[in-house]
């Protein structure tokens, strides 16, 4: 599978591929941060409303969120995020 880069992600394109997967709550946490949380396991992330997100942040986020507590594959993850 061809992964994308995921350097110059907006936090309004995580916000749109979490609304298209389902299952998340999402949290306008003040003016600077974005608070995802799983509605069925209660695993909480946040992320900075800056543009753009660095590709560590971005690829921990994947790999640690994701992948490792909410148990989606890569290929679920990057069907709906991609940029």
């Amino acid at each position: 599978m061809d992964y994308p880069k995921l350097n110059d992600c907006s936090p309004y394109d995580v916000e749109k591929a979490l609304r298209k997967l389902g299952g998340f709550s999402i949290i306008r946490s003040g003016r600077k941060h974005l608070k995802f949380v799983h509605i069925v396991t209660q695993k909480a992330w946040m992320i900075p409303r800056h543009t753009p997100l660095k590709k560590g942040l971005m690829w921990d986020f994947v790999r640690s969120y994701l992948q490792k507590e909410i148990k989606l594959t890569e290929k679920q993850i990057f069907e709906v995020l991609w940029c």
